[in-house]
């Protein structure tokens, strides 16, 4: 009928997974840099 709860993690699984958002969050901002810089670079040298 309910369903079952998973197990809670560990320390160490929570550190791991925190590590991996926090990596894919300074990679989404990395990228955002990167497009704001193509657009620079477009709107200065592409007529």
């Amino acid at each position: 009928m309910g369903r079952k709860l998973p197990e809670p993690l560990n320390e160490r699984e929570l550190d791991i997974c925190l590590m991996k958002e926090a990596q894919r969050v300074d990679l989404n901002a990395q990228l955002a840099k990167v497009v704001e810089i193509e657009e620079i670079f477009n709107n200065c040298f592409i007529p």
